[in-house]
């Protein structure tokens, strides 16, 4: 039984040595030795690739023998003794890189239980194992709820736990002809479904500069599993345009509610997506000019308006303000950009009317160009021909708005 010198013999017998007919001087030399005390190995391992793995943690509990020789019998619910925590060492100072050793113990059973999985694992080998150590006991069978373990053989002592994989995801914006200076940040959520229900999980911000490719990265998810991904808080002037798994043709279709289905492979591989955004602004330039010899004209300020309903009784002018619309005049060349944030993928029409005419000319309240454009296209800045001179239309057609000398 274990006392306070650890495991020593149980006397099961006492007989009188007389019953031996040893009597007088004969004698008899009796010596009873101790247990050995026992030592084993605990092996943290990669489940995909066996790799030794530091700094995983292991509780090892202990129960005596209840016989000292032949068959051992025990329950799993009985009495186990705590003998504390191990951990799997580095490699370093000449220990061996994911073993942890326990040593100098009693002979008895053991379980062990990993509780701390290394960092970048699941803890998915969760235990426990048993192994029966005799210290040189005569025992020849240990069965634990009548399952047989491994007796002085610590072989099959090794956990192996899932490596956490990542999901990678590019920002990509489709932007066509137009440049996008500054950033922009995109944020995704990820999901998961538990017990019929979408749980969030965590986000992640991808912060695009000028326009470029930008990647990002959940990390720490778990092989097998399906997660569920979805793009929000979407800056004005983008549209979520499609998710696509890297490597596969077909882009990814979401759910009724916009969630896209990500399952994780379970060989430790990541998955990487580009998530495509459209960008929906276009731009056009216009010419300011003396409609009578093509000088051109600085001073002058714009109104833009979207046409609605073209054509038809219905049809009606919005005044774009704001990030909607932008008239942004080059400093000499009577040149003016326009940039106008279209409402989808669809063309659209715009017209651009005078609200200050150029100084010493008259204000021109009739005329306007009109022009149809969708998103990421540029138009080409207007040239102005001698052939325009004085022909308002043509001219107008042509994004060049004519001014003329006033009295």
């Amino acid at each position: 039984k274990e006392g306070e010198n650890g495991t020593s013999v149980i006397v099961t017998r006492k007989t009188d040595l007389a019953s031996y007919n040893i009597t007088g001087q004969n004698t008899i030399d009796l010596n009873i030795t101790n247990p050995k005390k026992v030592s084993f190995n605990i092996k943290k391992q990669d489940a995909d690739n066996n790799t030794m793995l530091p700094d995983a943690e292991f509780k090892v509990e202990y129960m005596s023998f209840n016989a000292v020789e032949g068959t051992v019998e025990v329950s799993s619910s009985g009495s186990w003794t705590d003998k504390g925590i191990v951990t799997t060492k580095d490699g370093s100072n000449g220990t061996t890189k994911g073993v942890a050793t326990f040593k100098n113990g009693d002979p008895g059973i053991y379980r062990i239980t990993e509780t701390k999985a290394p960092s970048g694992y699941d803890l998915t080998d969760a235990g426990p194992k048993y192994i029966a150590m005799t210290g040189g006991l005569p025992i020849t069978e240990v069965k634990v709820d009548g399952n047989t373990i491994k007796i002085d053989d610590d072989t099959e002592m090794a956990f192996k736990d899932d490596k956490q994989v990542s999901l990678n995801i590019t920002k990509k914006i489709d932007k066509g002809d137009m440049k996008i200076e500054g950033n922009n940040s995109f944020t995704f959520e990820l999901y998961q479904d538990i017990n019929g229900e979408k749980q969030y999980l965590k986000n992640l911000t991808i912060s695009t500069e000028d326009g470029g490719d930008k990647d990002g990265s959940f990390t720490g998810l778990s092989q097998g599993e399906t997660y569920y991904l979805k793009e929000t808080d979407i800056p004005a002037g983008f549209a979520f345009e499609s998710l696509k798994e890297d490597g596969k043709s077909e882009a990814l279709t979401p759910d009724g509610d916009g969630y896209y289905a990500i399952p994780m492979p379970d060989d430790g591989t990541d998955v990487s997506v580009t998530a495509t955004n459209t960008y929906l602004y276009a731009q056009t330039t216009i010419m300011k000019v003396d409609g009578e010899d093509g000088t051109p004209l600085t001073g002058a300020d714009f109104a833009v308006y979207r046409v609605k309903n073209k054509g038809t009784q219905s049809e009606t002018e919005e005044l774009l303000t704001g990030v909607k619309a932008t008239v942004t005049p080059a400093e000499t060349d009577g040149y003016y950009t326009v940039k106008v944030l279209l409402e989808g993928k669809e063309e659209e029409t715009f017209r651009i009317r005078e609200t200050k005419e150029p100084f010493n000319y008259l204000k021109d309240t009739i005329s306007c160009i009109e022009f149809t454009i969708e998103n990421g296209k540029v138009q080409n800045e207007p040239e102005w021909s001698s052939s325009y001179e004085n022909n308002n239309t043509l001219m107008l057609q042509n994004r060049i708005f004519p001014n003329y000398n006033g009295a």
